[in-house]
């Protein structure tokens, strides 16, 4: 199935533009993480998820996972990807909002070097 650039820049949009509502929702909710850690891991889990996902509009998901998972980048996308995971598991199972703090630096971090190494291509 092809989509059409025009679709394809409207879905990155579209997902881009959750991801960052869903992102800063959660950001919304720091102060109550000792609370309701549960609430804040998976919105900022989605918020990640989606944002991630924008970018299979522009260059489709082949190249996409070809492109996380060859060479240097694959230790990244696994330490991204096992950091989100990790959120929700810290929040959802273990209920350790520490530990949900901990493992919320990994994506950001991860997010922001995918992005300039992709940007530099």
């Amino acid at each position: 199935m092809t989509m059409s650039y025009k679709n394809r820049l409207i879905g990155f949009g579209i997902c881009l533009a959750s991801g960052i509502f869903f992102t800063a929702l959660s950001m919304l909710m720091l102060p109550f993480i000792v609370l309701k850690p549960h609430k804040f891991a998976l919105s900022y889990s989605i918020g990640n998820l989606l944002m991630m996902s924008s970018t299979l509009f522009l260059v489709g998901p082949k190249r996409q996972f070809q492109n996380m998972f060859s060479g240097e980048r694959a230790m990244a996308s696994g330490a991204y990807f096992g950091s989100m995971i990790g959120t929700i598991y810290a929040a959802l199972g273990l209920r350790i909002y520490i530990l949900v703090l901990l493992f919320i630096g990994q994506p950001t971090f991860r997010r922001t070097w995918a992005m300039t190494n992709f940007a530099r291509q």
